[in-house]
């Protein structure tokens, strides 16, 4: 478990939803459509009480013990229910939106669905970007921007953010690290890694990767539809 001051933590018992290749951060957005009977209780359950759910991430191999208690990691992303609709079946189709990082402190099993006793976690060096005078928030907007760009002159669809409604560092790192193309692992490290300014320059150094790989491809499509190449 986390080392914090004792007088600030905070502790929870919420409903944990496990997902394969699914990391969600604080401030971001995330559709889920509910189908299996056990987690259309536990969002009946989630929506007579105070409409949070924890999402985290399954473990490798899953797929045999899926239903029953697989292997889930112990950071995951606590959100809240922001808009629902119960389908006629009973199935259920609502947005997520994400509040706060947590750590499993106990499983308890006394559901159909898992639900856990979790300490919410705060981020660490965090720092308001408001006034858009922080460089190293600056810096990760325009090379993210930069990137989007150069993915749309390649063809590719990105998605757009007015990220000038960031209010910290830490935000704006999740948002991206939400939309950004990296394998899952990558996601959960950008999940576990309470430092918000460790959080930044990680992204930004794989953002910079990003856009290098994607810049080579651009030239080498743009030099091949040259009529005068070879």
């Amino acid at each position: 478990m986390s080392k914090e001051d004792p007088s600030t933590q905070v502790e929870l018992v919420i409903p944990l939803f496990p997902l394969p290749n699914t990391v969600f951060y604080p401030e971001t957005l995330l559709p889920l459509h509910i189908f299996e009977p056990r987690y259309r209780e536990m969002t009946r359950d989630a929506l007579d009480g105070d409409g949070k759910i924890g999402m985290i991430l399954l473990k490798p191999d899953y797929e045999s013990e899926y239903f029953d208690r697989p292997g889930i990691h112990k950071i995951g992303c606590m959100g809240n229910i922001e808009k629902y609709v119960q389908l006629p079946d009973g199935k259920f189709n609502f947005t997520l939106k994400g509040m706060s990082r947590f750590e499993i402190i106990e499983e308890i099993k006394d559901k159909p669905y898992r639900r856990a006793r979790v300490l919410i976690w705060k981020d660490v060096n965090d720092r308001n970007i408001e006034l858009g005078s922080d460089d190293l928030a600056e810096e990760l907007k325009k090379k993210f921007t930069s990137y989007c760009v150069r993915l749309k002159e390649l063809g590719v669809p990105g998605k757009s953010h007015d990220l000038r409604t960031c209010k910290t560092l830490g935000g704006l790192v999740d948002i991206l690290a939400m939309d950004l193309d990296f394998p899952t692992e990558k996601k959960q490290y950008f999940l576990e890694e309470r430092d918000a300014g460790k959080r930044a320059h990680q992204l930004l150094n794989e953002l910079n990767l990003k856009y290098d790989l994607i810049s080579i491809s651009y030239e080498r499509n743009k030099t091949q539809s040259d009529p005068n190449w070879n």
